[in-house]
């Protein structure tokens, strides 16, 4: 079918050559150079008698100067490819020319083509020819984008309608095709709804946390039903998310919870000892991916993706059961808190997609040493050195310990 696509360019496409957008040149050529010359500042630094002075441990720089030469090498490459790097469609091929990259395709070779947020991939319908992988900082992205739409086809449309025609075609689904497409279309709303409720819930959550333990319980309850919906859907839910697929997913209901969850309890927790931790959230963590695993034919183990799929997952309840674990804790703790007392030595922001305010603290109580601990932005913006604060010191309800900072 593709080679219906192998027709002549018409005069506007032969050899039109793109390069990467100008505003991301511009970007490139005004910062590359300053971070180059800031990592190779790192490189040097070993030898400057006054950075000698300050005692850098030596293994300190075994791990600085790898990375600071891999960033120097990838933001030279970086420049080079703005220069010299281009994307051509020409009468009869289309190629892309970069530092490290040289592919090329002849018209009636392409198969289709795919568009994710980063990239634009064309694939080769010759066995043994690697796609071609274009970014889509490309300039004129969208002219790209149009001349394969009206050549070839998007391969993940394609195999969306193809993944319909089967679940439409699956007497697993339903007795005749008016049931399985009604059934097809109720999973698509389901996972939308809990899917919704699931990021909106994060959200909330993440930027603005009151009511606290609703939200924190809300978003704890979310993945329970959306691995009953997978684990009952028999197949037409799925897991994961993906562009190409016409199954519907609860991949939202799950990751984004789990993330925010995770997120909370290390910022809103100061967890005194850990060691009670590990063992249950590693043995519930295997327990869902058991539950989640077993019938499931997204994982198929006969493929590396098969692995990185649990991995992934594996990673994502983790953080969902270490977060559930730290709120229910905390939340459910009924212990009469240890007051202990200690002077501030220190204070500072740690700033990226919210703030978090740290104070560092003499030793108290069963802590031994200074240590740094977050504190509320109330609390940071009233206090400074040397001021004294409480610590309220909680046994926790799983035997965690944890303590409060306050006044």
């Amino acid at each position: 079918m593709h080679n219906t696509y192998s027709q002549t360019l018409d005069n506007t496409s032969i050899n039109k050559e793109y390069k990467i957008a100008k505003g991301w040149a511009i970007f490139i050529y005004v910062f590359a150079p300053l971070l180059i010359a800031l990592f190779g500042s790192i490189l040097i630094m070993p030898f400057i008698p006054s950075a000698a002075e300050n005692e850098v441990p030596v293994e300190v720089y075994w791990i600085i100067i790898p990375i600071s030469v891999t960033m120097i090498v990838l933001f030279i490459i970086g420049i080079i490819d703005t220069i010299k790097g281009k994307f051509v469609i020409g009468h009869d091929r289309i190629y892309l020319n970069t530092t490290l990259t040289k592919r090329t395709l002849l018209l009636d070779e392409i198969k289709g083509y795919r568009v994710t947020s980063k990239f634009i991939f064309i694939e080769s319908s010759t066995k043994g020819k690697k796609q071609i992988k274009l970014s889509t900082y490309v300039g004129s992205k969208g002219e790209i984008i149009a001349w394969l739409a009206s050549h070839y086809p998007d391969l993940d449309k394609l195999t969306a309608e193809m993944e319909e025609h089967e679940i439409l075609e699956n007497k697993d689904f339903g007795a005749t095709v008016v049931e399985r497409e009604q059934r097809l279309k109720k999973a698509r709303t389901t996972t939308k709804i809990i899917n919704w409720t699931a990021g909106l819930i994060s959200a909330w959550t993440f930027f603005a946390p009151d009511p606290y333990e609703y939200l924190i319980v809300a978003l704890m309850i979310i993945p329970i039903p959306a691995i009953l919906i997978l684990k009952f859907s028999k197949g037409i839910i799925r897991l994961e998310d993906k562009n190409d697929t016409a199954y519907p997913t609860i991949f939202a209901a799950v990751f984004f919870p789990a993330i925010v969850l995770a997120i909370r309890a290390l910022l809103d927790y100061n967890i005194f000892n850990y060691e009670n931790i590990w063992l249950p959230a590693c043995s519930i963590t295997a327990f869902i991916m058991t539950v989640v695993i077993l019938g499931n034919n997204e994982f198929s183990f006969r493929k590396l993706k098969g692995y990185l799929l649990a991995l992934f997952f594996s990673a994502c309840f983790f953080a969902y059961t270490y977060g559930t674990i730290i709120g229910l804790n905390n939340i459910l703790d009924q212990s009469i808190p240890q007051v202990y007392h200690a002077k501030i030595l220190s204070k500072r922001i740690s700033s990226g997609k919210t703030k978090s305010y740290y104070f560092k603290l003499t030793s108290w109580g069963p802590e031994k040493y200074s240590e740094e601990v977050s504190v509320s932005k109330e609390l940071y913006n009233e206090l400074g050195n040397n001021d004294i604060v409480t610590i309220y010191f909680s046994k926790g309800r799983f035997d965690i310990p944890w303590f409060v900072v306050g006044e």
